[in-house]
């Protein structure tokens, strides 16, 4: 392979790192980057992302009530090759809400578009 070939491939399979913001009343309390990778046709890929949250700006009154509401948001991007001859730049983008049952430590109510 040329040098040529090889920074063409690498520039094909580059994908832009994208993140995943938490928030509390409209103001993010904490972000991950979602790290680069690829996925083959018609495969899904699966990540495990972890994120630490600051329960600094949080109310007492929702500790105290035992259930934290929370949003989330995330975007990926990147390329993607049809038969190897169309190349186009998409992209895809989730919104959740959910609350957090702080007994328990439980996920409840669950709702993304």
């Amino acid at each position: 392979m040329s040098k040529g070939e090889g920074q063409r491939k690498s520039a094909r399979n580059a994908s832009t790192d994208k993140s995943i913001s938490i928030f509390y009343n409209g103001v993010q309390v904490g972000e991950a980057v979602v790290p680069r990778g690829r996925a083959s046709a018609r495969k899904t890929k699966k990540f495990n992302i972890s994120v630490d949250v600051s329960s600094e700006g949080l109310s007492g009154n929702d500790m105290n009530s035992g259930v934290l509401r929370l949003s989330s948001s995330g975007k990926v991007a990147g390329k993607v090759h049809l038969m190897k001859v169309i190349k186009r730049n998409k992209s895809g983008e989730m919104k959740c809400d959910w609350s957090i049952n702080l007994a328990t430590r439980q996920v409840e109510d669950l709702k993304c578009n």
